[in-house]
């Protein structure tokens, strides 16, 4: 589409909208703060636009189950009101100026199935909160500033089927809890800093056929 302009704020007047997509469009500008007035938005995708600007601590006055920024100009952090988005279930951000670090608040989303973090500045450590997302299925870590080891709480999402780290400065040795993740079907680990040897372990992954 040929649309270009910016959000208005008047977007929160809209305060029975569910579903948001925009993508592909010459959209600029920032995401109001009025966007917090959507309290029953609970699917937002915005995609492949000019926005820029930083995430309005007003998110965490949404009822997000599916969430989507991708290949805009926003920068900034990852408010930690995203831990009151505990109904959370996918969550993409990647190709763009977003840094930091991962919340620790990240463990709040006990919901969480579908995890993608690509092409970002974010930096620092993997949280060990991560072993509270115990329905995470799906799990992408890719071209950021991360450096830390892999939290051995990783034996806890038992649940994960797809599993990929790739190009960022994760170091250490892989955790024998691996033996814990007998779902797993696709595992990649690219580009990174990691060392030692393979654990034995990898021979409980009986599900795994992508490796």
């Amino acid at each position: 589409m040929n649309i270009s302009g910016t959000i208005p704020t008047e977007i929160g007047l809209l305060t029975q909208l569910n579903y948001w997509e925009v993508f592909n469009t010459d959209i600029s500008g920032t995401i109001p703060t009025e966007i917090g007035h959507l309290t029953q938005l609970t699917s937002w995708t915005l995609s492949n636009m000019n926005i820029s600007g930083t995430i309005p601590t007003e998110i965490g006055l949404l009822a997000l189950q599916i969430w989507t920024l991708s290949n805009m100009n926003i920068s900034g952090t990852i408010p930690t009101e995203i831990g009151v988005l505990t109904q959370l279930q996918e969550w993409e951000f990647s190709y763009m100026d977003i840094s930091g670090t991962i919340p620790t608040d990240i463990g709040l989303l006990t919901y969480l199935n579908r995890w993608l973090f690509m092409d970002m500045n974010i930096s620092g450590t993997i949280p060990t909160e991560i072993g509270l997302l115990t329905q995470l299925s799906y799990w992408t870590l890719s071209d950021m500033n991360i450096s830390s080891t892999i939290p051995t709480e990783i034996g806890h999402l038992d649940l994960l089927r797809d599993w990929s780290f790739s190009n960022m400065n994760i170091s250490g040795t892989i955790p024998t809890e691996i033996e814990l993740l007998d779902q797993l079907n696709f595992w990649q680990f690219n580009k990174m800093d990691i060392s030692g040897t393979i654990p034995t372990e990898i021979r409980l992954l009986t599900q795994l056929n992508q490796w």
